[in-house]
């Protein structure tokens, strides 16, 4: 499902990034978007408001054009 997301966004020049969050606790979801290339840009506390930790990574990845 990412690669078809990277696929579209690729091919729009107007998207140069896709970002998103992730709670600080969830450790598998966190190494599964850096494999897919996106980095941590920022931890941004009391992000969540009905669960605990509600700390959340917010994570980037550049578009890379062909």
């Amino acid at each position: 499902m990412l690669k078809y997301v990277f696929d579209i966004c690729e091919k729009d020049p107007s998207i140069t990034s896709i970002k998103l969050h992730v709670q600080t606790s969830n450790k598998e979801a966190l190494e599964f978007y850096e494999k897919f290339g996106f980095q941590v840009t920022e931890i941004v506390e009391d992000y969540y408001k009905r669960i605990e930790p509600n700390d959340a990574y917010y994570l980037a990845k550049k578009i890379e054009r062909k």
